[in-house]
């Protein structure tokens, strides 16, 4: 987590904001509750489209 300041920095710099990580990996989709409330997502470093498989949306 130590590149979390990375992203946050200038995010932080421009206005003020929260930043919570949520980590993603091998495929497991995440829980989409900790998204709730959220304003913005920003998605960066690793395997961006692997992340995508985390965060997109499921069908019931």
């Amino acid at each position: 987590m130590g590149r979390v300041a990375e992203y946050a920095g200038p995010l932080q710099e421009r206005l003020a904001c929260d930043v919570v990580p949520v980590l993603l990996g091998n495929g497991t989709p995440t829980d989409s509750s900790v998204f709730d409330g959220v304003d913005g997502v920003v998605v960066g470093g690793g395997m961006t489209p692997g992340y995508w498989e985390c965060l997109r949306p499921r069908q019931p």
